[in-house]
């Protein structure tokens, strides 16, 4: 609802809405069985392995659902010179009408993937690479995203699922100070400090003190 209501206040205003965040390209097979360690798996059909790549991320469905409702969005983001990072610039520029003129594509990158292995009952895992995203520290951030977050950054929406805490901390820092911000805890606290790895219980607690500031 509160993301919602921020869309609908942005059409309103005709604001540009950057997002920083997860985008990803979501690759899924089809498995007999879930294999537990130590166990050996099996595609359902031998002849066919991969079944399908998606285009999506938090922060980029946020984006996507925006321009939907009419909403000008663009996308801050490294991405590598690779399939993935091509498949979601196409999607980006001719389905989603999002802009991609401040993502900075790179063969020194590699695009954010995750294989989603599913069984015949529904029942999945999944496994995760975040790719240059997981490089988006504070540094990055600022050297990379400040002269656009400084020209434009009213709108932002960002994320707890694949930025370091210190990159989304500087993202709300560098926005305008009276920006209208998302900040979508995509993933527990538990998570995003342990198994993810995006930073510490003390970076969780900084960035909801600059969200209320």
């Amino acid at each position: 609802p509160n993301t919602m209501l921020m869309l609908l206040f942005l059409f309103s205003h005709r604001g540009l809405l950057l997002g920083c965040g997860s985008n990803v390209v979501d690759k899924f097979f089809r498995v007999r069985a879930l294999p537990k360690p130590g166990e050996k798996g099996f595609f359902a059909d031998p002849n066919r392995i991969l079944e399908d790549s998606v285009v999506g991320g938090v922060t980029l469905n946020h984006l996507a659902w925006a321009a939907l409702l009419g909403v000008p969005s663009a996308l801050l983001a490294l991405q590598g010179d690779d399939p993935s990072g091509r498949l979601i610039r196409r999607a980006l520029e001719n389905d989603l009408n999002v802009r991609t003129d401040f993502i900075q594509a790179s063969d020194k990158f590699t695009t954010a993937e995750s294989y989603v292995f599913v069984q015949a009952d529904g029942e999945r895992s999944i496994i995760m690479a975040r790719g240059a995203t997981s490089l988006m520290d504070a540094e990055a951030v600022e050297a990379r995203f400040g002269e656009p977050l400084a020209k434009y950054g009213h709108f932002v929406s960002t994320e707890i699922s694949q930025v370091p805490h210190s990159g989304v901390l500087k993202l709300l820092k560098l926005a305008n100070k009276n920006a209208v911000t998302i900040l979508d805890l995509d993933v527990s606290p538990s998570v995003a400090v342990n198994e993810a790895g995006l930073g510490t219980m003390d970076d969780l607690i900084q960035l909801r003190k600059a969200l209320s500031e």
